[in-house]
């Protein structure tokens, strides 16, 4: 019998025996998905919680307010310049600078 794996698809067996299966992204709640893996209920409702979340969490945005030096930071590492127009010894050591700056406050 052939497995399918799929992204985000958890399998586990609970008290009773039986196999259920779950959807769930990294800091995301657990979506039940109905039938077998690979039947058509299953595949429609895998297509379903695939859509409704988003792909990327961003990830301590609510800890970042609009205008603070942490703001920026986070704008700065998201830039072009940052992302391409650097080596990565330099990023390195550019980012262990700004970190250590913003820690001491």
């Amino acid at each position: 019998m052939a497995r399918i794996k799929l992204k985000y698809v958890n399998a586990f067996r609970d008290r009773h025996g039986r196999v259920r299966y779950y959807f769930r992204r990294r800091g995301e709640k657990a979506i039940p998905l109905p039938g077998l893996p690979g039947s058509e209920e299953f595949m429609a409702g895998y297509a379903m919680a695939l859509a409704a979340q988003p792909d990327q969490l961003e990830i301590g945005a609510s800890r970042t307010l609009p205008g603070t030096i942490n703001a920026l930071v986070v704008d700065y590492y998201r830039s072009a310049d940052w992302q391409n127009g650097l080596a990565d010894n330099t990023r390195k050591n550019r980012r262990r600078i700004v970190e250590s700056r913003q820690a001491q406050r």
